[in-house]
């Protein structure tokens, strides 16, 4: 089956390979979530709950929030500190730049952990919002992104990110 679906992306016009990378389990996980497959859904858990596993991917969620935060206080504060250079001078630049760090910094570490432990199933979330959040930020770098060609990452991450949402959803709408 696998090899068959691999086989027809390869001959598509519309979507690689590699996107079935992100796509397929997404999609596994939203069915196995819609459908309440409780021994799925608890080897999912298991395995996303390892403490190396649950640690990485928290930690590389706090990563890209301090990240594009940082980005977007670079971009902005070079900026403003070519238009207003007469003023500025090279310490209370770093001064400034070090100081809005420290507070990204803390922001990062309390806010993500708060948020994150309100998730229903956080390590199955936090794997999705890791994906979303990384193909937003590295496309945001590049000129001519489209979302066209990247739509498949963007829909696997979001079925990572919401599939837990509806657990269980379809037998509520049969009975």
């Amino acid at each position: 089956m696998i090899s068959d679906i691999r086989r027809r992306a390869r001959r598509s016009r519309y979507i690689d390979e590699e996107h079935l990378l992100t796509l397929a389990p997404g999609f596994v996980v939203f069915v196995t979530f819609v459908l309440d497959v409780r021994p799925l859904i608890d080897l999912l858990i298991y395995v996303v709950n390892l403490p190396f596993v649950d640690t990485i991917s928290s930690l590389s969620l706090q990563g890209l929030v301090a990240a594009m935060v940082t980005h977007f206080l670079y971009n902005v504060t070079s900026t403003s500190f070519q238009i207003a250079s007469s003023m500025q001078t090279k310490e209370r630049a770093m001064i400034i730049v070090v100081g809005a760090m420290l507070i990204v910094g803390s922001a990062v570490d309390i806010v993500i952990p708060e948020f994150v432990s309100r998730l229903s199933y956080p390590g199955v979330q936090v794997l999705g919002l890791d994906i979303a959040l990384l193909l937003y930020y590295v496309h945001a770098l590049v000129d001519n992104w489209k979302l066209v060609n990247e739509w498949p990452h963007l829909i696997g991450a979001l079925l990572l990110v919401f599939g837990p949402q509806f657990q269980g959803s379809f037998w509520r709408l049969l009975l």
